[in-house]
C-alpha cells in the first residue's frame, strides 16, 4: 500500500517536473525566437535607415495632412533645406508656382485614386533658382482609414537633360546661324497663320526676300563675314516687324516673313519699304564697309492662294521678278508671274537640252580696218533656233546659263566652232583672226587655259588668230586667280579684248594690269557720235587713252558713213556693225571675203 502511494507521488512529480521542462523549454524558444525576429527588425530598421540617408534620389516622407516629418540627405543636397528647416513644414515650401492649380488637382486625384503619382514637376530651391525634378509619389494607406497616413516622395534633378532635349528640339525648328525658325517651323506657322486668317475673314501677307551681293561678300570678304552678315540682317529684319509677324531664314540668303492681321496692300507696302531701307544700310564687316540691298517677292492671302505653299510659291516668284527689274524693290504677286515662271522652266529644260545636243549655231559679224578697208575678223556670235520655241535672242538664254552654270559649255562650243571656220578662213587665203566672247564664269576656271590649248590643237588655229573678249565690268573686279589665268591665255599667243568698254567706271588702272591687247567701244557711244558732242568726245578721249598703251581700238555697232568717216577721223582702228555687214552663217563667210577682197582690189585699181 506504501509503495503504491510513493509510486504515485513519483510518478505525479515526474510529470509535473516534465510540464515544467517542456514550459522551461518552449518559453525559452519563444524568448529566443522573439529576440531573434527583433534583431531581424532592427537590422531591417538599420538598414532601411541607411538605405533612406544614402539613397541618390532625394527622399522626403509626410504626414497625410501634408507635413514634413523626415527628409534624407540627397534632398538637403539637392534643394539646400536641412532637416531644421522643414520638418514639420508642408511640402509645398518646394512650390515654384509654375503650375497652376489644374495640374496639382490631377495630382492628389491621382494620389487618392490610384496610390501614386509620377511625372515632372518644376520646383523651387532654398536659393530660389528653380529645376525641374522626375518625381514619384507613393500613399501609404492603414487598414480601416479612407486617407493616406503617409505619402513617401522620392525625386531626381533633371534639369539638364530637359535643357539638352530643349536644345536638340530647338535646333531641329530654328536656324543655328541667326536663331531664326527653320524653314518647317516657318511652313508650320504660316499654315496656322492661313487657318486663322480663313476662320476669321482676313488677310495676311507673305514676304519673299533674297539679298543682293551676299556671294559677293563671301567671297571678297570671306564667309566668316558672310556669317556676321546674316545675323546682322535677322537683327535689322527683327527691328522691322511686329513681335507677332513670323521671319524665318530659309536657307543661304533666302528670308521669309509672314505679316499677319493686315488691312490693306498699303499696309504690307510700309514693312517692305522699311525693310529695303533697313538693308541697304551700311554692313561693317570685318573692319570693311559692305553694301548688299534685298529683293522682296510678295504674296497675299486670300487673293494670292489659299494655302501655306501656294503662297510661299508665288511670293518666291514675285522676288525673281522684282530682280529681273533691277533689284533693290519689292513686287507684288501677278497671275502673268506664273507664266513667265513657267516660260522661264520650259526654256530652262530646253538650254539643258540643246547643250546636250549642241543645238546652237553661231554667226559671224566682221570687223574692217578704217584704214583700207580690209576685213580684219570676226566676232563669233551664238545662235539658237528650237523647233517649238522658235528663235531665242541670246539676251535670253545667255544669262539663264551663266546662273545655271552652262555658259561655259556653250562659250566652249562657240570657241570650238570659231577656231574650225577659222582654219577655213585662212586655208583659202584670208588670214582674219575670230573673236569669241567669255563669261565671268569661264575666267573662274583654272581650266581654262588648258581647254583652250586642247581647242586650238584640236582645229588647227594658230594662237595669234584667236581674240578673247572679256567685259569690262568683269575686268574691274579681277582677282588674282582670274588674273593668271588671264596671263596663261597670253602666253599661248591668244589676244585679249575689253568688250563693252566705257559702260563701267573706266579705269587706268586694270588697262595697265590685265595683259589686254584691244578695247571695243561700247555702241552706246558710238550710236549718237557727230549728234552729240559729249559721245563724240568720249570716242575721242577712248582712242587717245587706247593708243597711249598700245591698244588697238574696234568700235561696236557702226551703222552708217557718218559714224565710220568719224571714227575714222579719230583715229578708231577698226568698225563693226551693220554698216559693214550683219551676223552672218559660216556657210555665207568665204563669199563675203572674196567680195571683199574684190572690192579692195577694184579700189585699189
Amino acid at each position: 500500500m506504501l509503495l503504491r502511494h510513493l509510486q504515485s507521488v513519483t510518478l505525479s512529480h515526474a510529470a509535473i517536473w516534465l510540464l515544467g521542462l517542456t514550459c522551461l523549454i518552449y518559453g525559452s524558444r519563444r524568448a529566443l525566437l522573439r529576440l531573434a525576429e527583433k534583431a531581424e527588425a532592427e537590422e531591417e530598421n538599420r538598414l532601411a535607415a541607411h538605405v533612406f540617408a544614402n539613397a541618390l534620389e532625394a527622399l522626403v516622407v509626410t504626414t497625410g495632412d501634408g507635413s514634413i516629418v523626415r527628409i534624407n540627405p540627397a534632398f538637403t543636397k539637392l534643394t539646400g533645406y536641412g532637416p531644421a528647416e522643414v520638418l514639420g513644414h508642408k511640402a509645398n515650401v518646394l512650390r515654384s508656382y509654375h503650375h497652376d492649380d489644374d495640374f496639382y488637382a490631377q495630382m492628389w486625384h491621382s494620389l487618392l485614386t490610384t496610390g501614386s503619382w509620377q511625372g515632372e514637376l518644376k520646383n523651387r530651391r532654398k536659393d530660389g533658382s528653380i529645376f525641374v525634378a522626375r518625381e514619384n509619389i507613393a500613399a501609404l494607406f492603414e487598414p480601416g482609414l479612407d486617407l493616406p497616413r503617409y505619402y513617401v516622395a522620392s525625386f531626381t534633378d533633371i534639369t539638364a537633360q530637359v535643357e539638352s532635349q530643349r536644345h536638340i528640339e530647338h535646333l531641329a525648328h530654328y536656324d543655328p546661324l541667326t536663331d531664326l525658325p527653320n524653314r518647317a517651323l516657318f511652313r508650320d506657322r504660316l499654315n496656322h497663320a492661313v487657318t486663322l486668317a480663313s476662320r476669321e475673314s482676313r488677310k495676311i501677307a507673305v514676304l519673299f526676300l533674297d539679298l543682293d551681293g551676299f556671294k559677293k561678300v563671301n567671297d571678297s570678304i570671306g564667309h566668316r563675314a558672310g556669317d556676321a552678315l546674316l545675323v546682322e540682317v535677322a537683327r535689322r529684319l527683327r527691328a522691322c516687324t511686329r513681335s507677332s509677324d513670323t521671319i524665318s531664314r530659309l536657307g543661304g540668303d533666302e528670308f521669309a516673313l509672314v505679316l499677319e492681321r493686315i488691312e490693306t496692300a498699303a499696309d504690307v507696302i510700309l514693312v517692305a519699304e522699311k525693310l529695303l531701307t533697313a538693308l541697304s544700310a551700311v554692313f561693317m564687316l570685318e573692319g570693311r564697309e559692305a553694301f548688299v540691298g534685298s529683293s522682296i517677292g510678295i504674296s497675299l492671302y486670300p487673293e494670292d492662294g489659299s494655302d501655306a505653299e501656294t503662297l510661299l510659291k508665288y511670293a518666291d516668284t514675285a522676288m525673281y521678278q522684282a530682280k529681273d527689274e533691277g533689284k533693290g524693290r519689292f513686287k507684288f504677286y501677278s497671275t502673268d508671274m506664273t507664266q513667265r515662271q513657267e516660260r522661264r522652266l520650259e526654256l530652262e529644260s530646253a538650254l539643258r537640252a540643246a547643250i546636250e545636243a549642241r543645238a546652237f549655231d553661231v554667226h559671224y559679224q566682221p570687223k574692217q580696218t578704217l584704214r583700207g578697208g580690209a576685213i580684219a575678223g570676226f566676232e563669233a556670235l551664238v545662235r539658237w533656233h528650237h523647233p517649238n520655241l522658235g528663235h531665242i535672242p541670246p539676251i535670253d538664254f545667255i544669262p539663264l546659263a551663266e546662273e545655271l552654270g552652262l555658259i561655259t559649255q556653250i562659250d566652249l562650243f562657240v570657241l570650238e566652232k570659231a577656231c574650225a571656220v577659222g582654219v577655213e578662213c585662212l586655208e583659202r587665203g584670208h588670214p582674219v583672226t575670230m573673236a569669241v566672247n567669255l563669261s565671268s564664269l569661264d575666267l573662274k576656271n583654272p581650266d581654262l587655259p588648258t581647254l583652250v590649248a586642247g581647242i586650238l590643237t584640236q582645229t588647227g588655229l594658230p594662237a595669234e588668230m584667236l581674240v578673247l573678249e572679256i567685259t569690262e565690268s568683269f575686268a574691274m573686279e579681277v582677282g588674282q586667280g582670274q588674273s593668271n589665268i588671264l596671263q596663261h591665255l597670253t602666253a599661248l599667243g591668244i589676244s585679249l579684248a575689253i568688250d563693252d568698254f566705257g559702260t563701267g567706271y573706266s579705269s587706268l588702272s586694270y588697262l595697265k594690269a590685265l595683259p589686254v591687247n584691244s578695247v571695243k567701244i561700247d555702241r552706246s557711244f558710238v550710236r549718237d557720235i557727230g549728234n552729240d558732242a559729249r559721245d563724240t568726245m568720249l570716242v575721242s578721249t577712248i582712242v587717245g587713252l587706247a593708243h597711249s598703251l598700245n591698244l588697238k581700238v574696234v568700235a561696236e555697232g557702226v551703222e552708217d558713213n557718218q559714224q565710220k568717216d568719224l571714227l575714222h577721223h579719230h583715229l578708231c582702228d577698226e568698225a563693226q556693225g551693220y554698216l559693214v555687214a550683219r551676223p552672218m552663217p559660216a556657210d555665207q563667210i568665204f563669199g563675203f571675203l572674196d567680195q571683199a577682197a574684190l572690192n579692195l582690189a577694184q579700189q585699189a585699181g
